[in-house]
Formats: C-alpha cells, structure tokens, sequence
C-alpha cells in the first residue's frame, strides 16, 4: 500500500535540522517519531516536523518528542528477491525512476514513492539523501 495524502489534505513532512532538506511522507515521519526523533536520513536531531498540503502549503508544524530508538527490524528483505516496479503516487506512472524520491519511514516498510515534479520540487536533492 503506497502512503498518499491523509484526509487532511497532508502530504510532505519537513524536519527542521537538515539543510539541504529531506523530504517524508507525513505518516511515515510522525510514526518514526514516536520512536526517535533524529533524521532516518542525516541522523540530526530534530524539534520540529514541518507538515505541507499537496498544494505545498504549511499546514501546521509538530513539535516532536526527544526520543532515542527502541525498534527491531522485522521482516528485512531476503537476498535474492526481486525489487518491485516503483509507481508515483501522484501521477501513477512508474518511468522516470531516476526522478523518484523514495520513502524509508516506517521502519523501511514503507514503499511510497513520488516523482519530485509531482510533488513540487524543482529536482532531486544534490547530495547523497538516502
């Protein structure tokens, strides 16, 4: 199941710590949170969870919790098995893989992948953000 826009609207979630910014889906990073609140990407601390319509918006910012990881990865994927075809959640299409941001929130159960023009950025971060 690809994470999409809540029923609020909510789409793309903003941590204040890092610079060049990383992107999340909003329930991706709010369950992360409740678990650690450092980067999944540049493991910087962070205090505030900056949370934006689909429109691009800010919709409002979530104060998060310090916390430190208590969580064991369950079900890692198997060597050997094949990587599935990934489909933007906006647009649907699965070409321009190249332009994909891919999710890692929920303890990297998450599969949601989007194109960065569907989602408004002008293109895929610079350095290394994975």
């Amino acid at each position: 199941e690809l994470c999409d826009a809540d029923e609020a609207g909510e789409f793309l979630a903003i941590l204040d710590c890092c610079r060049p910014y990383h992107y999340f889906h909003v329930g991706c990073i709010l369950t992360w949170a409740e678990q650690e609140n450092s980067c999944p990407q540049c493991k910087k601390r962070f205090t505030d969870i900056g949370v934006y319509d689909v429109q691009g918006a800010l919709a409002r910012v979530t104060r998060a919790e310090e916390r430190d990881q208590d969580f064991e990865e369950e079900g890692a994927a198997r060597s050997g098995e094949e990587e599935e075809e990934q489909t933007c959640g906006v647009c649907g299409r699965s070409d321009g893989e190249d332009f994909m941001l891919l999710c890692d929130g929920q303890g990297g159960r998450c599969n949601a992948a989007y194109h960065y023009y569907c989602v408004g950025l002008p293109g895929t971060p610079e350095r290394d953000w994975h």
